[in-house]
Formats: C-alpha cells, sequence, structure tokens
C-alpha cells in the first residue's frame, strides 16, 4: 500500500481511510463526467470494505442501484443523472 500514490503511513490515515479517500475521489470523477455504470472492486475478505463503500454509494443521490460481481468481490453501480 505504501507505493500508492498519496498514501503514507505517516500521513495518520487509516488503510481504510485511505480506500474510502480513493473511492470518493472515483465516485466524484464519474459523476463529472456523467458515466452511468461503473464497477468497485473491494475484495473478498472480511467485508469491512464492502460495507463501508455501501454506506459510502449511499451519500452519492446519482447512484441508484448496485448489485454484486465477481462473486461477491466487486460493486457495479447504475448512475442516474
Amino acid at each position: 500500500l505504501e507505493k500508492l500514490e498519496g498514501y503514507s503511513s505517516a500521513s495518520g490515515l487509516s488503510i481504510l481511510e485511505y480506500q474510502l479517500k480513493e473511492c470518493r475521489k472515483f465516485l466524484e470523477q464519474l459523476i463529472d463526467r456523467k458515466i452511468g455504470m461503473a464497477i468497485i472492486i473491494h475484495g473478498k475478505g472480511e467485508g469491512v470494505l464492502k460495507e463501508a463503500v455501501i454506506h459510502l454509494l449511499g451519500e452519492f443521490p446519482q447512484v441508484k442501484h448496485y448489485f454484486p460481481r465477481n462473486q461477491g468481490g466487486a460493486l457495479e453501480m447504475l448512475l442516474y443523472y
């Protein structure tokens, strides 16, 4: 994770906070470009990131529907404008 741009263990962000920050940026870019469908890959671990991403999606009224993909390791979402 330290090799990812913008992440440093010294930044004070937890790994989850960093992942959600990047997810939020991704969603904002989708909305700015009026893209109607995208997939967020969260992995299949314990579900912590998945639940946090689902909560984050609720903050964006443009995200109307989301569906599990990749045997539960990703979410496909539909955005409406």
